[in-house]
């Protein structure tokens, strides 16, 4: 459904009219954005509400200092100081601010140590305020602090908004918008505290574990790219300048532990690569489909280099595929690219619940058609035995000594009208029929299909 919304996106305007089935994706877009309006409207209603709790506040000193130690405090405080840049010779208090004293009086008392580890866990250094939301002032002790649980569901809750598309996200803020502030005070609050920045980091970096994980195996291609390359949108705009605190995050990829940082470069290098190939593949379509009817003396240059260019992509690793489906063959089109020397291609059928029922209907037809606008015979058995099996990588397919699974058609005499998907029709004489298929090593005898 992303995808498919990206490929519309597209299109221009004239190829957006003639899209006929839109009101389908906007209906299944409709029903996927509400489900995941619902569980994180949930998760939004289940955190606290940000005027009961406040951001962190550091210890305070619990006991007094002894009369010993307050005497060489003040001892101390009584010594005057030059300060760096002061145009007093004596470095009086007037070359400080008032911040600067008490900075440096606190510098000198003997604050206790905490009786056990516990006391100083929640203790934080150095605090990252990531959001411009107002956090209540230090010593207010009318809120209290949030709990560990509650900046993991913060975090959790923030990182599931993030997932939202911007169109979802707009429509989503409009509908609960008190939820929604709600949350990103909360945030603003957790992100004071050592914890829940960890956890609004971590909730991310096992979000890449798991995208990761899905394409490990099987690299980002036209259908995970979109996806992906969100993700990696996100991870730019949301966590810029904490990737050295992210680097060194322990996730789970499968049974294998990885970092953050491994994960991290392997989706960007594999939605770098599949980027190029998709942009390679649109390349090629649009030059396909832009070919002249004929070469002649004024145009012949033009489409040489189109050829050149095209033999690069195709050299780079891009391959040609029919593709038909519903709307994806055009018979204007491919007459005029069969005109000229094009590199063998794959006759794919895409058959879907669309096609199957008109204009593709089996593998059968599609030869047909083919054959008919003058594909060789020699060409289509390329076109959907070993030109397949090498790109997918398949290197014990299609042997004639060792058959284990095939389809065998005949050509028979069979005159019918066909269409393509762009309302174009041709009458052609000779068909593909299906007389058997081998399965298994079995032959097995079908009823002819035309």
């Amino acid at each position: 459904m992303v995808n498919a919304r990206a490929l519309y996106d597209t299109l221009d305007d004239q190829q957006k009219a003639q899209v006929t089935n839109t009101a389908s994706l906007e209906k299944a877009e409709g029903y996927i954005y509400q489900l995941k309006a619902d569980a994180l409207k949930a998760m939004l209603k289940a955190l606290p509400d940000a005027q009961t709790v406040r951001g962190y506040e550091a210890p305070q000193p619990t006991t007094v200092p002894s009369a010993q130690e307050a005497a060489s405090v003040e001892e101390e405080q009584a010594v005057p100081a030059q300060s760096e840049g002061s145009d007093f010779s004596d470095g009086s208090a007037d070359a400080f601010s008032s911040d600067e004293v008490d900075e440096q009086a606190a510098e000198t008392v003997d604050i206790p140590q905490a009786e056990s580890a516990e006391d100083t866990e929640d203790v934080q250094t150095d605090v990252d305020f990531s959001s411009d939301e107002e956090v209540p002032a230090a010593g207010d002790t009318s809120k209290r602090e949030l709990t560990e649980a509650e900046l993991k569901q913060i975090a959790e809750a923030k990182n599931a908004y993030d997932r939202l598309t911007e169109t979802e996200e707009k429509k989503f803020r409009s509908e609960n918008t008190a939820l929604v502030e709600n949350m990103e005070k909360l945030l603003a609050m957790a992100l004071t505290y050592e914890k829940g920045q960890s956890a609004y980091q971590q909730f991310f970096a096992d979000e890449a574990a798991q995208i990761y994980a899905t394409v490990k195996d099987h690299p980002v291609d036209r259908d995970s790219y979109a996806d992906v390359k969100a993700f990696l949108d996100r991870y730019a705009k949301d966590y810029q300048g904490q990737e050295d605190a992210m680097a060194g995050l322990k996730v789970k990829v499968g049974s294998q532990e990885m970092t953050f940082a491994e994960v991290i470069a392997a989706l960007t290098a594999q939605a770098d690569k599949a980027g190029k190939d998709i942009s390679d593949a649109q390349q090629a379509d649009e030059w396909i489909s832009n070919l002249p009817t004929a070469v002649t003396k004024e145009n012949i240059a033009n489409v040489e280099a189109e050829l050149a260019a095209l033999q690069k992509l195709i050299d780079r690793g891009v391959w040609l595929d029919v593709g038909h489906g519903s709307s994806s063959f055009d018979f204007d089109v491919f007459e005029r690219a069969a005109h000229h020397p094009l590199p063998r291609f794959l006759m794919g059928t895409d058959l879907h619940q669309s096609s199957v029922k008109k204009l593709v209907r089996n593998m059968a037809v599609l030869l047909s058609k083919l054959y008919g606008c003058g594909v060789s015979l020699e060409d289509i058995l390329y076109g959907v035995t070993t030109g397949p099996a090498m790109a997918l990588g398949l290197t014990d397919w299609c042997r004639l000594s060792t058959v284990q699974n095939a389809t065998l058609f005949r050509i028979v005499d069979h005159t019918e009208t066909y269409e393509d998907c762009q309302g174009n029709s041709r009458t052609f004489h000779k068909a593909f029929s299906t007389e058997a298929v081998i399965l298994n090593g079995e032959y097995r005898k079908t009823a002819a299909t035309l």
